[in-house]
């Protein structure tokens, strides 16, 4: 179980190093894109409401 955990964080280490840094900031815009969307439609929804 633990082997497998040092493994995993070994990967991860890897991954993130070859990952390019755009596609990493591409990651966080989408993730930032959704978000902002939907606060937007919740907002709306809610000025519909009132």
């Amino acid at each position: 179980m633990t082997s497998h955990k040092v493994f995993f964080a070994k990967n991860q280490k890897k991954l993130l190093s070859t990952h390019n840094s755009t596609e990493i900031i591409d990651h966080i815009y989408d993730f930032y894109e959704n978000t902002l969307l939907f606060m937007y439609k919740s907002l709306i929804s809610i000025n519909f409401l009132c």
